[in-house]
């Protein structure tokens, strides 16, 4: 199967290299300097347990904005959030007849985004919760094993899924099927709200949360306001003690990472602050219902973001 990755930060370059080693070719959309080092360099990948594996240029070819577009099978958007209308119309012109795409970018409306510009039964619904970051160009930390959640609401997978679940699976990528994929996206949003600004505004690890019973209460307080806004937005959520022994379980299995938040911050770039929040404030503002402490997490972020708080 002939893969194309948009995007080449932490979560595009695991996929890339777990991948490397069963797809037919892997081809990835890169940014300078990233592009460069994989081009020439390759990556460093440190695992969690500090394996450290080096990938040659070879794993894959380097392309850039503008470059003459691969025809690819299946297609991953691991770029941020905020760039889904820029490169849709790329997607576009990479997916093969029959190939399909998957978005593995946090917050919500991608798949809807993608489907406008490459046909909505082409879009695969789908998540990740393997957690890294990136070290510098060429070198990544795939700090927690997560899973690659795909679905599509109410239906088990067709004969055309299969491939790709079972190319995810020899990858290594723990593949799972979800009927109820809808409700998987919208937890994942409440696990990125809940963690995420937390971690950043303190410059921590995620496991660093589960530590502090303090931060720990604010993650609880936000995964309340957050399932009150899911609910308002018709989401179909397991029960709030469900939700919360996940969120303990996500801090634990990736109690190492630096979440991609934390790194915008430091590296001074744009976060996906709006992506995550900005649906749950906006919901708030709908139906007249107060979220002080999502409230306060955004704002916060926003600040260090504008250079206002150091």
């Amino acid at each position: 199967m002939r893969v194309g990755i948009l995007g080449a930060g932490a979560i595009g370059t695991v996929f890339a290299a777990a991948l490397s080693e069963v797809a037919t070719s892997v081809s990835i959309l890169a940014r300078e300097p990233q592009a460069s080092y994989l081009e020439v360099e390759g990556l460093e990948m440190t695992f969690s347990n500090g394996d450290v594996r080096r990938y040659p240029p070879s794993s894959w070819s380097i392309l850039r904005p503008g470059d003459l577009a691969p025809e690819v099978d299946l297609l991953l958007l691991s770029a941020k959030a905020s760039s889904t209308r820029e490169l849709a119309p790329i997607a576009s012109q990479w997916l093969a007849p029959l190939g399909y795409v998957i978005s593995l970018q946090n917050g919500l409306g991608h798949a809807h985004q993608l489907g406008l510009h490459c046909g909505h039964s082409r879009v695969i619904p789908a998540i990740t919760t393997h957690g890294a970051n990136r070290q510098g160009p060429g070198h990544t930390h795939w700090a927690g094993v997560g899973e690659v959640i795909l679905g599509n609401s109410g239906e088990s997978p067709s004969d055309a899924m299969q491939p790709i679940l079972d190319l995810f699976a020899k990858a290594s990528l723990h593949p799972r099927w979800s009927t109820s994929i809808d409700s998987e996206i919208w937890l994942k949003l409440i696990y990125n709200a809940a963690i995420n600004p937390i971690a950043s505004i303190c410059g921590i690890t995620n496991g660093e949360i589960l530590s502090s019973p303090d931060l720990r209460a604010y993650a609880s307080s936000i995964v309340q306001e957050a399932t009150r806004m899911g609910h308002l937005h018709g989401a179909d959520l397991p029960p709030l003690l469900e939700i919360e022994a996940g969120l303990d379980h996500i801090l634990t299995m990736t109690s190492n990472n630096e979440c991609s938040m934390l790194q915008d911050l430091k590296a001074g770039r744009k976060t996906e602050i709006e992506s995550i929040c900005g649906v749950l404030i906006e919901t708030s503002e709908e139906h007249g219902v107060p979220i002080p402490t999502l409230r306060a997490v955004y704002a916060l972020v926003r600040s260090l973001e504008a250079g206002i708080l150091v």
